[in-house]
């Protein structure tokens, strides 16, 4: 049950709903085992509808996937993109801090405890 656990509410949905659409489609499936002709560009074949349409999904699942990791690839290489920025950023950050640092003279006494001439008479 951890798996089960670890899933967000949307993800729990989207999993139970896949399940229910895959019954559906192996009922679908068996009531429609019959065959029919399929024409392909140069050959015409007799195929069973539901294995056509088995066919069509698992075409359709490629094509998606193919598609989704494109995008998730696009991603992955923006993102390790902005991340070299940032720490390059961070590095130039330092470096400006450091340099500030140096050239900021250190007073040894605050400017408070200075006594003018006004304050002794």
């Amino acid at each position: 049950m951890g798996y089960w656990d670890n899933l967000s509410f949307w993800k729990k949905t989207k999993l139970i709903l896949t399940i229910i659409l895959s019954v559906f489609v192996a009922v679908f499936a068996f009531i429609n085992w019959k065959t029919a002709p399929v024409s392909f560009v140069f050959v015409d074949v007799e195929v069973s509808i539901t294995l056509l349409i088995l066919i069509c999904l698992l075409v359709g699942y490629l094509i998606a996937s193919l598609f989704e990791s494109k995008h998730y690839n696009t991603k992955v290489r923006e993102i390790n993109t902005l991340n070299k920025e940032i720490d390059q950023l961070k590095t130039e950050n330092k470096q400006l801090e450091n340099r500030v640092e140096l050239l900021t003279p250190k007073a040894d006494v605050a400017p408070s405890e200075t006594n003018t001439d006004e304050e002794i008479n």
